[in-house]
């Protein structure tokens, strides 16, 4: 096996992967590529609560000040412009964009966009440090851990196709599915 100093991937056609990685004595060989949209628990509720804010009080004038024929108007021409300003705040507070890489050695999981307020740095996890994973879900969210053997545990969070969009939800299967026959196959190499 030849060494590699520094592996640059290839640009794909739609986006550069920004970071160079370090291989040692590792032939790094694609496996598979995914973008995942990732959902912030706590920043959701940050989103919701800002919209309360905003929303009710202005409900609140309506009743106070405008008579029952206007303020249905009113109440119609401020409640839609209002939920699509909290689907594009939620979009932009309580989720980011991840493209994870999956090797025959590594997962890396580059942050293409960050959550509001917090710098996170790339995640690679080498596939013999991965004691478990699941991916379980609710009506809300799809939470997929990855525990490690020295006991740190990854939680990434993926909302509903309404708060993620339908192409993420597709490539979210599609990368769970992956990561789980890569899993595999590299558990049985191990016996």
């Amino acid at each position: 096996m030849r060494r590699i100093e520094k592996f640059t991937p290839r640009p794909s056609c739609s986006n550069s992967i920004p970071a160079l990685r370090q291989c040692v004595d590792v032939a790094c060989n694609f496996m598979g590529k995914f973008k995942i949209k990732i959902v912030s628990q706590g920043n959701s509720i940050i989103a919701i609560l800002l919209f309360l804010l905003i929303f009710f009080p202005l409900m609140l004038l309506r009743n106070k000040y405008l008579p029952v024929p206007l303020g249905t108007a009113y109440a119609i021409l401020i409640g839609i412009p209002s939920l699509l300003l909290f689907y594009f705040l939620f979009q932009k507070i309580a989720t980011a964009k991840t493209e994870w890489l999956i090797t025959d050695d590594l997962v890396t999981i580059n942050w293409l966009t960050q959550f509001p307020f917090s710098k996170q740095p790339s995640i690679i996890v080498k596939w013999s440090d991965i004691e478990t994973f699941k991916d379980s879900g609710d009506p809300m969210y799809h939470t997929f851990t990855i525990k490690m053997l020295q006991g740190t545990e990854y939680k990434f969070y993926h909302g509903n196709p309404i708060l993620s969009g339908g192409k993420f939800d597709d490539e979210y299967s599609t990368m769970v599915d992956f990561f789980s026959k890569s899993y595999n196959a590299k558990k049985l190499q191990a016996t």
